[in-house]
């Protein structure tokens, strides 16, 4: 799946769902960094995505990482614009 989400975003590069399948491939094969760097590029194409907010915070949590605030403040500033 990986490798044909590659070949896809690389034609596709602006499609969020791409981004997102890639990202979840990579944390079933706890590629953790290459996770973080599909679901930033995901807020960065949909700033409004409160999942991948909340995806970013688990990940960034679970590999003890101090950014969770980051994350956890942007998903913040969507709820209070909801």
């Amino acid at each position: 799946i990986y490798i044909h989400n590659k070949a896809y975003l690389d034609l596709n590069h602006n499609d969020v769902n791409g981004y997102v399948s890639r990202g979840v491939s990579k944390v079933a094969i706890k590629d953790y960094n290459g996770f973080l760097v599909d679901f930033n590029k995901v807020i960065e194409l949909n700033p409004n995505d409160a999942d991948a907010y909340i995806n970013l915070a688990v990940v960034y949590y679970n590999i003890g990482n101090n950014k969770i605030k980051k994350t956890t403040r942007g998903l913040l500033e969507i709820l209070v614009k909801q």
